[in-house]
């Protein structure tokens, strides 16, 4: 395994902790979370770079959750997700998606809680409940309010999110970069 290159974000219950030490914090029920793993790990490496083949890009993020403990709260993601589960359980709650295909300003519950209104008007019950168990696979398409957390009975959990970003790949993505690069590249453009 390749040296760790970035420091490990600890979350408990949606809050960015300080690390102390890595032991402790996980102990007190903070998650540890490492971002792009595929880069430090070499079988996720692998198998990013095999889903390349269908998917145009793809990464990981490695969620180390304890027992009785969350690392984030509900909410959306920009992209479509693959949870593999890799030991322990989680239990997973989806919902709806109140706003189709998000762009990256559109998600909700990463900067404040979602709103009182939508879990009231919109999200009032799961499309799904499922508790994920080593091997298992979960498709979390973009949009779908979502949340984790592990059970005291599964005890801890470790998982890797597999991110294929598809917020990017849309007309709007692919006209704006077009027009920059044709602007960077010709002269008549960038008149």
């Amino acid at each position: 395994m390749a040296a760790l290159e970035v420091e490990p974000q600890i979350m408990r219950n949606g809050e960015r902790c300080q690390p102390r030490e890595l032991l402790w914090d996980f102990l007190d029920g903070g998650s540890a979370i490492i971002n792009r793993i595929d880069r430090l790990w070499p079988p996720i490496g692998r198998l990013c770079s095999a889903l390349r083949a269908d998917f145009l890009h793809v990464f990981a993020v490695m969620y180390l959750t304890p027992r009785d403990s969350r690392a984030v709260p509900a909410h959306t993601d920009d992209q479509d997700v693959f949870i593999l589960q890799l030991a322990g359980r989680k239990a997973w709650t989806v919902y709806g998606s109140p706003i189709e295909l998000p762009c990256t300003h559109e998600q909700l519950g990463k900067t404040e809680p979602i709103a009182r209104s939508l879990w009231e008007n919109e999200l009032r019950e799961p499309i799904l409940t499922a508790e994920l168990a080593p091997g298992s696979l979960l498709y979390l398409p973009r949009g779908f309010v979502h949340e984790a957390r592990c059970t005291k009975a599964g005890g801890s959990s470790l998982h890797v999110t597999l991110t294929v970003q598809t917020s990017d790949l849309n007309w709007r993505t692919f006209l704006r970069d077009g027009l920059v690069e044709l602007q960077r590249t010709n002269e008549a453009a960038r008149r």
